[in-house]
């Protein structure tokens, strides 16, 4: 296959449109495959090459996988969401009806609270054993840590998460994408 290449360098030159790919950007960003490919193509090595199709196959399928669960949990919060929304709808109860007509503040807004409604029982970091990726959860700051915990353990709404924090949907959809993308980068 790269017979045709005498090094490493050429081959890139000769296709950019190969190594301009996000996919493969990040699996030569990890300097033991390039040397794989520089070994098949300079030193005609065939194990090398063997070794270099295995480790992408490996990491294609870890890529996919991580995407396919980013989809599902993205898919399956959303229809959460809007079942849970469908029956709050229908199903009002007597203290979350409006104060007055006039005021669109529930009644049970007018009482104080004494504790934390978002008490979760734990950690997001409880519920993982991959010790990748709880230190890759706790390196992320407290405020995207929670978002997390919030999202994913208390299956609050981003709408819900940004009242919580007095803060806009907006900056908080944009912390829950900054985290999990760290995440993800620390495991790839």
């Amino acid at each position: 296959m790269y017979e045709a290449y005498h090094c490493v360098d050429e081959f890139v030159n000769q296709n950019p449109e190969l190594f301009e790919q996000p996919i493969i950007k990040s699996f030569f960003q990890e300097q033991d495959h390039f040397l794989l490919l520089k070994k098949a193509i300079e030193y005609n090595d065939e194990n090398a090459n063997q070794e270099l199709n295995q480790q992408f196959i490996k990491f294609y399928m870890t890529y996919r996988l991580v995407s396919y669960i980013s989809v599902l949990s993205r898919r399956y919060t959303n229809d959460y969401d809007q079942k849970l929304k469908k029956h709050q709808d229908r199903h009002v109860l007597i203290l979350d009806k409006p104060a007055s007509e006039d005021d669109d503040t529930a009644i049970i807004d007018l009482f104080p609270a004494e504790h934390d409604a978002y008490d979760l029982h734990g950690t997001i970091t409880d519920i993982f054993s991959d010790e990748r990726l709880i230190n890759a959860i706790n390196d992320l700051s407290k405020k995207k840590k929670r978002i997390l915990e919030l999202t994913f353990m208390g299956q609050l709404s981003i709408k819900e998460i940004a009242e919580y924090f007095n803060d806009s949907s907006q900056n908080i959809s944009k912390h829950k994408r900054d985290a999990v993308k760290k995440i993800k980068s620390k495991l790839s």
